[in-house]
């Protein structure tokens, strides 16, 4: 997995058979990702004060509706949960999701 890519993910739930598939975007950046589960920040259609709006800023790819970067949110993203990658943010805006995401702490 590569910083920047968009991808399709099973989120589970507390239940570990329950999940909800839903878009997200790798923030780690490569030489972690090549370590350790990348990290990632889900993609939403709602939008609030600590989200990124991401359509028109991708280099690769596309999504289907308006939709933000949570970027309150960072989780580990096991590879096995990952079913597809389906494009990827341009550079600005993965400095812009790293800086936001860096202002939460």
């Amino acid at each position: 997995m590569e910083q920047g890519e968009l991808i399709i993910v099973r989120y589970p739930f507390t239940d570990p058979h329950n999940y909800k598939i839903r878009p997200a975007i790798i923030v780690s950046n490569n030489s972690f990702n090549k370590k350790f589960h990348p990290l990632a920040c889900p993609i939403t259609s709602k939008h609030f004060s600590e989200c990124i709006q991401i359509n028109n800023n991708l280099s690769e790819g596309n999504l289907d509706k308006e939709s933000f970067v949570k970027t309150n949110v960072v989780v580990a993203i096991h590879p096995e949960l990952i079913l597809k990658v389906i494009g990827k943010a341009n550079m600005k805006t993965i400095v812009e999701i790293k800086e936001k995401i860096t202002k939460n702490f």
